[in-house]
């Protein structure tokens, strides 16, 4: 049967001749023993039929009842469901469906070149298939091609209503892609590698650098590296075809990545493409001149920004700028108003540049006038007093008119713990693990003899101890600090604070994931839906808070049992695994993972005691605000068996 359902495809479509019962006068017939009940080759069936439409490969049915006719052909009137023209996949008898072909093209047809489509009927359009020559790929501009390759004729960017960037040639040689213009500030040519910009006149990396056996690198005119001197195909040497990532190979000594060609047009549910700076924009527009449908669409005023692994897909969208502002770009701009290209690229052309001598500190300047940053002459060398300038252009802080460190004048400056009675406003418990005593200086340094040993438990809160008895911290440190309403907080060997006998905080449980059984859990939805709380810092295994917004996930698992979890975020995060929902610290956390460098955190959860136990899971973003309206809170938690 197996053999049969893989030749079912077009099954149908070709008539049988009728069968004919006279034996005798049977010279005509090709299907000489359609009706004696037995399936012969060329059949369909005959008679009875032993499958259901849903067997019929190629044709999409989901149900009906499926008969024999008198011709020993499959008669599918009274199936359901199947090929519906305009679906985008090509079913039954059609012969394609929209962008699916089939994998024909033009030479399927007896053409030599040219560009196969698709009729509304779901019949092939062959009118833009040739016999003549395709000479699109060989990076000349040949009949009514408009560009081929890096030969791009006089067009710019700013001819299509950009002010720099650079334009990418189409795969057909029909037109330009314009994903690597850019609206920006700066001047291709002026020497000056600005934003949008790969180079500029001069470049200092190697062919090696980017992976090549040797050659010459140098710089286009357009501002984009030129790898056409380098040895080698960077493809080819990092297995790069075939990997089902579209990547700019053409342009590293290769050729078309056909990975493009699939990741870019298909509709997989995954969003394949991702910012790539060698194109200037994402991989599939840059390179096949459309987006990967499952990444959204530009223009559509959402931001798009990340793909399915976490990959920038667009910077912006329409009024959609992410929250980000022109000081958010480095020290380029001291201001102005951030804006959105119609290509999802930062219009950054409203951004003003630090002006020098205007006496304000601005990006990308170290002082400016009197302003200094906080800056003063004891924080700017070995100086005790005296008065700092500015540079002319802003860029270096003068202390010429300081006035040199001089131990016994009782001014504490340069490298000079205290001076004399002036112990700079140090305690004994700012410079060691002390909880009382008596500072005092030596020869402008620290003597800390008189200091008194931190002991927790003396309700002295000293060195490294986060409380100590009644001795909460900082001042007015209470249950409401950590999301209760009331209640008594008390210090827990302090090291952290117990909130046993805090009152009035409910844990915000967006879901129960149940008892796990080993089938896999996954769920999606956004931090910012409403059922996120911004309580929990979680503090434990990282050096600083992830005290952005968060959903907290109960999960049982048996004794003994274990899991991995994955949460992949679109912003910045941190999971923790508690006991207790009211470890808002996270100082009794069982697992955590925070990665800062990536938006996928996985661990692995084991129960080690010997009876059930039920887990909160805290999927935290680390700042993300979502009261702010920047960025994202789209979050997806997976649990599951931990691999053998």
């Amino acid at each position: 049967m197996k053999k049969l359902l893989s030749t079912l495809a077009l099954v149908g479509v070709v008539a049988f001749a009728a069968c004919d019962d006279d034996s005798s006068n049977n010279t005509t017939n090709n299907n000489q023993n359609c009706g004696n009940g037995i399936v012969d080759d060329g059949e369909d069936c005959d008679g009875s039929v032993d499958i259901v439409c849903t067997d019929l490969d190629g044709w999409g049915f989901d149900g009906g009842t499926l008969t024999c006719n008198s011709d020993c052909t499959f008669n599918m009137t009274e199936c359901t469901g199947g090929p519906e023209c305009g679906d985008g996949v090509a079913e039954g008898d059609e012969e394609c469906d929209e962008t699916d072909l089939r994998d024909m093209d033009c030479t399927d047809e007896g053409f030599t070149s040219g560009t196969l489509s698709c009729n509304t009927d779901c019949t092939l359009n062959v009118e833009s298939c040739s016999d003549e020559e395709d000479l699109c790929g060989n990076g000349v501009i040949d009949g009514d091609e408009v560009c081929d390759g890096a030969a791009h004729g006089t067009a710019t960017c700013e001819d299509y209503g950009y002010s720099n960037g650079y334009l990418v040639c189409n795969t057909d040689c029909t037109g330009f892609n314009l994903g690597s213009c850019a609206n920006v500030p700066g001047e291709c040519g002026n020497g000056v590698v600005e934003w949008a910009e790969a180079c500029d006149g001069e470049i200092s990396d190697t062919c090696e650098d980017y992976g090549f056996d040797g050659g010459t690198l140098s710089c286009n005119d357009d501002c984009s590296v030129d790898f056409s001197a380098c040895i080698g195909d960077y493809c080819e040497l990092n297995d790069w075809y075939g990997d089902e990532y579209c990547d700019a190979c053409e342009l590293m000594g290769g050729v078309h990545d056909p990975d493009c060609d699939s990741v870019c047009s298909e509709s997989d549910g995954t969003c394949g493409s991702y910012q790539d700076q060698l194109v200037g924009s994402t991989t599939c527009l840059g390179l096949v001149g459309t987006e990967d449908p499952d990444c959204g669409e530009c223009g559509n005023g959402t931001w798009d920004q990340f793909g399915t692994y976490g990959n920038q897909v667009e910077d912006c969208d329409g009024t959609d700028v992410g929250g980000y502002s022109c000081t958010d770009f480095g020290d380029s701009f001291a201001g102005g108003t951030l804006a959105c290209s119609d290509n999802c690229k930062y219009d950054l052309s409203g951004c003003i540049p630090p002006v020098c001598g205007n006496g304000i500190l601005e990006a990308g300047e170290t002082c400016d006038g009197t302003d200094f940053g906080g800056a003063t002459c004891s924080t700017s060398g070995e100086f005790d007093d005296g008065d700092l300038s500015c540079s002319n252009d802003c860029t270096e802080i003068v202390t010429t008119a300081c006035v040199a460190a001089t131990c016994g004048n009782d001014l504490v400056g340069g490298s000079e713990d205290c001076d004399n009675d002036n112990l700079n406003g140090s305690t004994c418990s700012d410079v060691g693990n002390y909880d009382s005593g008596t500072l005092a200086c030596d020869a402008c340094s620290f003597d800390d003899s008189g200091c008194v040993e931190a002991v927790c438990g003396n309700g002295l809160l000293g060195g490294d101890e986060v409380c100590d008895g009644s001795e909460l911290g900082e001042p007015g440190f209470a249950c409401t600090d950590l999301g209760y309403t009331g209640g008594d907080l008390s210090c827990l060997d302090c090291s952290g604070w117990s909130a046993s006998e805090c009152t009035g905080f409910e844990c915000n449980v967006a879901a129960d994931l149940g008892t796990f059984s080993g089938t896999e859990i996954v769920e999606t939805g956004d931090i910012c839906d409403g059922d996120g709380t911004m309580v929990f810092n979680g503090y434990v295994g990282t050096d600083y808070g992830a005290d952005g917004t968060e959903k907290v996930f109960t999960l049982t698992l048996e004794a003994g049992a274990s899991v991995n979890i994955e949460y992949a975020g679109a912003d910045d995060n941190v999971i923790m695994v508690v006991t207790d929902c009211g470890d808002l610290m996270g100082y009794g956390a069982v697992s955590v993972d925070a990665d800062y460098e990536t938006f996928v955190e996985t661990l692995t959860l084991t129960n080690e005691t010997e009876a059930s136990v039920t887990y909160y899971v805290v999927a935290d973003f680390y700042e993300y605000d979502c009261a702010d309206g920047a960025g994202s809170g789209e979050f997806t938690l997976t649990v599951s068996a931990p691999s053998k």
